[in-house]
């Protein structure tokens, strides 16, 4: 009994080395997880905090967005009723011209029809002349 005895104390001696490499393995697997855990867990805080500082960032260029667009609203309307304004008064400017050239060119067709008149009277001259012409026949 004493040979079997070693036998089964041989197998139980290799069960127990077979059970600590085991164990070790299990050890070194879990160790292996826990720095692959722990880097995602880093990876993964990082990465949160990369898409929260984009959140962030997004939120404030919308609002900005919104301000430039509400700022560029009010100048559109600004600008917008200043070219009513200018339209209106270049509307009257241009019904006040119409009235003044029409009155230009009604009193450049009387200057005209005077300077025609004008024209077919005499001269002083030409009266001069004729009063010594019509007194020397009344002379004579």
């Amino acid at each position: 009994m004493h040979p079997r005895r070693r036998v089964g104390e041989h197998s139980l001696d290799l069960l127990l080395m077979k059970l600590q490499e085991k164990d070790y393995e299990i050890f070194s697997l879990r160790n292996q997880l826990t720095q692959q855990s722990s880097s995602k867990d880093s990876e993964i805080d990082q990465l949160s905090r990369k898409l929260g500082q984009t959140e962030y960032e997004t939120k404030k260029s919308q609002e900005k967005e919104k301000e430039l667009q509400s700022s560029l609203k009010r100048e559109i309307e600004k600008l917008s009723s200043q070219i009513k304004a200018k339209e209106t008064t270049h509307e009257e400017t241009k019904e006040k011209y119409k009235k003044m050239r029409d009155k230009y060119d009604k009193v450049k067709l009387k200057v005209q029809s005077l300077e025609h008149y004008l024209k077919d009277l005499p001269t002083a001259d030409d009266y001069a002349k004729s009063s010594e012409s019509i007194s020397f026949s009344i002379q004579h």
